[in-house]
């Protein structure tokens, strides 16, 4: 079959089913589809529905058989969440898979690879299309909170350069309701299941059952047994510690007599911020580096995301709130 173009999908977790939807549009009989999978049962669900050519998988355990490039990895697996704690392996992992990737997207130049910046693997892909392949175009698809309903498509990894913006018309959206669009609301519900006795059995049952657990998968499917255990304990231990630090209201933000800064806190680890915030993930030293540069009188408030109280424990907000004009907002 002749086709006029090709586009590439890099499954990443939840976003492979709506990348499925997407390829539900595509006349196949003028684009290729391919996919690019580390998950064992994304890539046999597209395997129902894709030919074995099209679809590419590998996963810690792939053997190096081809010559990797001059291309940057260490800061990948200074970064990514799983290779930091098999530095060695991972290291192995992103010389193995950079063959296998090249001739995968060789074969027939892509038109359009379409991917995240989550993983290692997704990095190292953007790094190899923009290095290696001149006539292939990478493209991060975000959905946008402002506006609304809107993608925008970046094309580097510090997601600076903004390619497409989503036309206002002429465009078949995806209708929602006013409750599903809102994100505090969705935060909030997120919020209270955390809570529940029903995540709690979930969690337990999935450490019991190790359901999805992967070893050879580059992702949080690879957590042991123990690793969740020490993880969940902590987590717990965590969100009681919290509600005995000292928080403060808005009224003393409104009466700081110098200048306000507020840094809203963000999961840590968090995938986006390790690979995409690389040298400043680490976020109790950028707080650190924001005060030395503030005047007397001035003030910094942290503010915790509600999703991750449990996160950090009490010492990480003591040894932050002993500085002098550094205070925790309520959350």
């Amino acid at each position: 079959m002749a086709h006029v173009g090709r586009i590439c999908f890099i499954g990443n977790n939840d976003k492979t089913e709506f990348y499925k939807k997407l390829a539900d549009e595509i006349d196949v009989s003028k684009i290729r589809v391919s996919w690019i999978v580390v998950n064992r049962k994304q890539r046999d669900s597209l395997l129902e529905r894709f030919p074995s050519h099209d679809v590419l998988f590998f996963n810690l355990s792939t053997p190096e058989n081809g010559n990797a490039f001059d291309i940057k990895i260490n800061d990948l697996i200074f970064s990514d969440r799983c290779l930091k704690s098999i530095k060695a392996r991972g290291h192995k992992y992103l010389r193995a898979i950079q063959a296998p990737i090249f001739n995968f997207l060789l074969s027939d130049t892509p038109t359009l690879v379409v991917g995240e910046l989550t993983y290692g693997h997704e990095v190292l892909i953007h790094r190899m299309v923009s290095q290696l392949l001149k006539s292939c175009y990478w493209v991060a698809p975000f959905h946008t909170r402002m506006l609304e309903g809107k993608f925008s498509f970046f094309g580097d990894e510090a997601f600076s350069r903004e390619n497409v913006i989503a036309p206002d018309d002429n465009v078949d959206m995806v209708e929602v309701t006013e409750h599903e669009a809102s994100y505090k609301e969705m935060i909030r519900r997120h919020a209270d299941r955390q809570g529940s006795m029903r995540f709690y059995a979930e969690k337990f049952w999935t450490f019991l059952t190790m359901k999805d657990y992967d070893r050879d998968e580059p992702s949080w499917n690879r957590n042991t047994r123990s690793e969740k255990l020490v993880k969940n304990v902590s987590h717990f231990i965590n969100k009681i510690t919290y509600r005995y630090v000292r928080k403060s209201g808005l009224e003393e933000l409104e009466n700081c007599e110098g200048r306000t800064v507020i840094f809203p806190l963000h999961l840590e680890p968090e995938l986006n911020i390790d690979t995409c915030g690389r040298y400043w993930e680490n976020q109790s030293e950028t707080i650190l580096k924001i005060w030395r540069q503030l005047a007397p009188n001035d003030m910094l408030f942290l503010k915790e995301h509600p999703v991750a109280i449990g996160n950090r424990g009490a010492r990480w907000y003591a040894n932050l709130l002993s500085y002098p004009n550094i205070r925790l907002l309520h959350h």
